[in-house]
């Protein structure tokens, strides 16, 4: 389980990441 965690740990921190950015650069360009 702590190998399987520690995987998906940074792929949902990187998608969070992406997704506020994404937010921010739609709320910038509109």
């Amino acid at each position: 389980m702590t190998v399987v965690t520690n995987v998906v740990k940074p792929v949902l921190y990187g998608m969070l990441a992406s997704v506020i950015l994404l937010g921010v650069y739609f709320v910038v360009l509109t």
